[in-house]
């Protein structure tokens, strides 16, 4: 907007006027005075200025008004909701493990298929080199020395778990309104008050600590579940129940894939976030077997190939000797 604004030069008679001219312009800077800054349009001879107050008080309760219309606004504007959170967590995997990375000859294109349409991250490092210690750590987000959790695993028949005093990842989803299920490996107490669902997960599906601690049908630990002090045989949980035990390694696969399936299809009928931890247990070496050399398993496999090798041996040599006798079968 132009104004003008009044000059102490107005009453002076300017040079080049007569004297007509010159009282004709101290009129009109007489009526200039009343306004220092006012629109030009109003500064015409003859025109009154108007009084602006109204106007003044309307604009301030406007602007007022349009300060509280946006607090309100933005104060009603929700929030955006909770991520659902799906996490992997292996043991035993390398960088150069994962197609994604560059594996050359490791096949795994459903991780690769997630790098692809996500956010690939080019650096990790693991809290701690040992199965609990680094569950315990990603659980609870602080370094394994400060949780009590360090620098051992906890054993088989270990009285004691992640100390209770930490938060877990689960409880503090938990308490803002996520579901949450743990799949796999817990390996941070399998006493009751230690397990999975005592921890924050409502439910849980897996082998309470590492594969290479307990026996199968197939691979009998040393020193074996019979002997005093033996390893026991590894048991399946569902949530704080033994449902099999020693565990079925052939079918545990798509036990996890469908206890996942099955939680993902319940979330996806309602409204809460979520939280899935899937720690697997099948990148973990078995227990060394009680005879120290090659598991049941497949020693019997083994022997069911050679067999038929031994029979088929037995009577070539049986014709051979009877040829050679001069007689025939």
């Amino acid at each position: 907007m132009l104004v003008a604004l009044r000059s102490k030069d107005c009453d002076q008679p300017l040079l080049g006027l007569t004297v007509h001219e010159q009282a004709q312009n101290k009129n009109e800077n007489a009526e200039r005075r009343t306004a220092t800054l006012l629109p030009l349009p109003l500064l015409q001879r003859g025109v009154p200025v108007p009084d602006r107050t109204p106007m003044k008080l309307a604009t301030c309760l406007l602007g007022v008004a349009m300060l509280v219309a946006i607090v309100i606004t933005s104060g009603a504007t929700a929030a955006p909701a909770p991520p659902p959170i799906v996490l992997f967590f292996a043991d035993n995997l390398g960088w150069g493990d994962i197609g994604a990375f560059g594996a050359p000859n490791s096949k795994t294109p459903a991780i690769d298929a997630l790098a692809a349409e996500g956010t690939k991250l080019l650096s990790w490092y693991s809290a701690a080199a040992v199965c609990s210690p680094s569950r315990a750590a990603l659980l609870t987000g602080r370094l394994a020395p400060r949780t009590g959790v360090y620098p051992m695993t906890f054993h088989a028949t270990a009285a004691n778990g992640v100390p209770l005093g930490e938060r877990t990842l689960a409880e503090a989803l938990r308490a803002a309104g996520y579901s949450t299920m743990m799949i796999g490996k817990w390996h941070l107490g399998q006493r009751a008050k230690y397990l999975p669902t005592a921890r924050g997960f409502e439910h849980y599906l897996g082998v309470p600590y590492s594969m290479d601690m307990g026996s199968l049908d197939w691979n009998v630990c040393e020193p074996p579940p019979s002997q005093a002090g033996g390893l026991p045989w590894l048991p399946l949980l569902r949530d704080a129940k033994v449902v099999k035990q020693p565990l079925n390694t052939s079918s545990l696969v798509r036990q996890y894939a469908t206890a996942a399936e099955d939680f993902l299809s319940e979330q996806n009928t309602t409204s809460n976030p979520f939280l899935l931890y899937v720690a697997f247990s099948h990148n973990h070496q078995l227990c060394a077997t009680a005879t120290g050399g090659l598991p049941q398993q497949v020693r019997t496999t083994l022997l069911l190939l050679l067999l038929p090798l031994l029979l088929m041996l037995l009577l070539m040599l049986t014709r051979l000797s009877f040829l050679y006798s001069g007689r025939r079968i």
